[in-house]
């Protein structure tokens, strides 16, 4: 699996609601103010995908969900925050 421009946050002890929650708040603080880079406004756009490691699955088959999460919430028009917990 490629990581090319991606990156993971693993919040033990939060489920799926807990990491939407977190989610969102990371989407709002990126997305909701410009960067300043030479005198110019730039806005930043992030889709975050989201999912809760169960305990009958590998750590891969979770990360495989929140990418393919991800990769939905583009599909959607970026800028969202989708949840696949199974």
């Amino acid at each position: 699996m490629g990581w090319g421009g991606k990156f993971l946050i693993m919040l033990p002890g939060t489920d799926i609601n807990g990491a939407e929650r977190a989610a969102d708040k990371v989407l709002k603080g990126i997305t909701e103010s410009p960067y300043e880079i030479e005198g110019k406004s730039l806005y930043l756009s992030i889709t975050i995908g989201v999912s809760v490691l169960n305990n009958t699955e590998t750590l891969q088959n979770c990360i495989k969900r929140a990418d393919e999460a991800m990769y939905t919430g583009k599909l959607g028009g970026k800028n969202r925050v989708v949840a696949r917990n199974r």
